[in-house]
């Protein structure tokens, strides 16, 4: 029972770094979709550069707001570079356009030092039990485990 509580105790620190950034999806009526990078106000680091990765598609095109520059650096990949990192509480949104109208996407975000803050996937479909198919808004998986009666 004392291995088992030592264990439990050190399990927090492990999931520590998985809250400090969330990015969130929202596909708008022109076809192109809004990132929203957001830094948790307890992060003690700026994202300073955040990668996207599309799956089964492509970037077409992005828009940026002030203070970032982008590079596609492949068909599947952008790379978004701050001037000035986004701080802690805060967050900036980025647009984009591919040949998808609900894009899956793959994200890294980092810190200065190219530390990795964070990691998830967006867009991505989640099959529920029944038929119809919903579509994910933020990187924590959700889904619903059901036991049949």
């Amino acid at each position: 029972m004392l291995i088992s509580s030592t264990f439990t105790g050190l399990m927090p620190m492990v999931h520590a770094a998985s809250n400090l950034v969330t990015v969130t999806s929202t596909n708008t009526p022109d076809g192109k979709t809004q990132i929203q990078v957001t830094n948790s106000p307890s992060s003690t680091f700026g994202i300073s550069s955040l990668t996207l990765q599309i799956k089964n598609g492509n970037f077409k095109s992005f828009t940026l707001g002030s203070g970032w520059i982008g590079k596609k650096t492949s068909p599947t990949t952008i790379s978004f570079f701050a001037s000035n990192p986004i701080s802690p509480g805060n967050s900036t949104v980025l647009t984009i356009s591919t040949d998808q109208s609900t894009p899956d996407l793959v994200w890294s975000a980092f810190d200065l030092n190219n530390n990795q803050l964070g990691t998830g996937e967006i867009g991505a479909p989640v099959i529920s039990q029944n038929p119809t198919i919903e579509y994910k808004s933020d990187h924590k998986i959700q889904t619903n485990h059901r036991r049949p009666p």
